[in-house]
């Protein structure tokens, strides 16, 4: 059946750079993610993530299937022209269905003037698409920050968007950005969600990011209280550290400022399947995929919610769905074969599976091998625990989970809900160990939206 498209929805495609310099393409997909997150901050309008608009990046999509993609009734589209400390913008908002253009402007303003650009456009998207916003508050805040710092914040918001060992430049090009205007209460926001990520990519020590990234955000939330990313960078924070109650607050607060932000979403989902409120998630999540339907990390995300919940079916569907999108996704194929043990270790565990015989040998040789997939397995203590789980080493397997948590901080705790450990999940030393975690853990129920 068609899905219906709701009149008050919209996708931002990246603005076209026409400054002639194909280095400056930072600059407009700056602007166009600047624009995005404002629209995100209204209660009632759908607003495609950034991940699932901008894969019509040089694209020249007709303007129905973006529509038919993305499931949005409007795309605003444009293109940026950038010289000395003058820039042009043009920007059309154009119904998806009919093709016809509902309204047209363009902006020549100087670059000290970008935010107020800013704001007069999603005002404009907000007004023509009649969308009520009832705070006094602009959608972008209007402060006057230096040119110089502003773009630098726009570099590492493109390497912030991409992922990857990218982040480490990221947060430099954040650093740059607050030590020409300390008070770019944005800039910190984003130098603490691209610190907190760099453990998730081997960039950091996990303790070492939890401190910068903890005190990026605070300071960023003190220079301005309605920094939407530093609250769900506190977020993330807490819930390594399994301060259940905390990341609830700061989530909240994150979601109650950009409502349609699907990362937030996102992020909100991942820690209520951490919490073991596994229904719960799955919503979250499927209102994630609506904003973001080409994001191969919700896809998977939601995956890992269906299979703990044993709706294994729709789950491999989600799996095929993120490898689809992105065929070389990590994570999706770890999923995907519960393994995140790379191939040595994996290719051991199959034999171990497949002969009883072996296992012993095979633990042992996991235990003891100098092999870096192995030093690297050891010291993931879920996965650790998951391979010895699935050799039927119940005993090791809880002493490793038992380490985790007197440990007391991992990057990815929702990993205690893996199918993997479905063997020991009965076990009164697994349940002590869950309840060390807090888990499960029933979240209040969330008052955004």
């Amino acid at each position: 059946p068609a899905i219906s498209i709701p009149a008050k929805s919209v996708a931002v495609l990246p603005f076209e750079n026409l400054s002639g310099d194909p280095k400056q393409v930072y600059f407009s997909d700056g602007v166009t993610e600047e624009v995005l997150n404002a629209l995100a901050q209204l209660p009632n309008l759908k607003v495609a993530a950034r991940t699932s608009a901008f894969t019509f990046k040089s694209n020249a999509s007709d303007v129905h299937e973006v529509g038919r993609v993305l499931g949005v009734a409007t795309v605003l589209e444009g293109s940026i022209q950038k010289s000395g400390d003058e820039v042009r913008i043009t920007v059309q908002l154009v119904d998806t269905r009919s093709g016809y253009q509902l309204w047209s402007e363009n902006y020549d303003r100087k670059l000290n003037n970008i935010f107020a650009v800013e704001d007069e456009i999603s005002n404009a998207v907000a007004d023509k698409l009649r969308v009520q916003w009832n705070s006094a508050q602009p959608l972008v805040a209007q402060k006057t920050v230096d040119p110089r710092a502003h773009d630098f914040y726009l570099r590492g918001l493109t390497l912030l968007a991409a992922r990857g060992p990218g982040l480490r430049n990221a947060v430099a090009d954040f650093q740059q950005a607050v030590s020409i205007d300390p008070d770019f209460a944005q800039a910190w926001g984003a130098m603490a969600n691209a610190e907190a990520l760099l453990p998730s990519y081997g960039l950091a020590d996990l303790s070492t990011a939890q401190v910068r990234a903890m005190s990026f955000a605070r300071h960023a939330l003190a220079l301005d209280e309605r920094t939407a990313s530093a609250y769900g960078t506190l977020g993330i924070l807490y819930l390594r550290r399994w301060r259940w109650e905390q990341a609830n607050v700061a989530f909240q607060h994150s979601l109650a400022l950009a409502p349609s932000d699907a990362e937030a979403i996102d992020q909100y989902a991942q820690y209520l399947f951490a919490c073991g409120q596994f229904t719960r998630a799955e919503a979250e999540f499927e209102r994630a995929q609506k904003l973001d339907p080409l994001s191969a990390i919700v896809a998977t995300m939601r995956a890992g919610t269906l299979f703990a919940l044993r709706r294994n079916q729709e789950a491999s569907s989600q799996l095929g769905r993120a490898l689809a999108i992105d065929p070389n996704f990590r994570l999706a194929h770890t999923i995907a074969t519960q393994s995140s043990f790379g191939p040595d270790a994996a290719e051991l565990l199959v034999r171990g599976m497949a002969d009883p015989g072996l296992r012993e040998k095979v633990v042992q040789e996991l235990e003891t091998s100098s092999s870096p997939s192995f030093v690297t397995l050891r010291s993931n203590s879920f996965a650790f625990a998951q391979f010895l789980a699935l050799l039927g080493a119940r005993d090791r397997a809880l002493d490793a989970l038992e380490d985790l948590a007197a440990d007391h901080a991992v990057p990815e705790p929702m990993q205690i809900w893996s199918t993997g450990l479905d063997s020991i999940r009965n076990d009164p030393r697994f349940k002590a160990v869950l309840k060390k975690m807090g888990l499960p853990y029933k979240a209040a129920e969330n008052t955004h939206g």
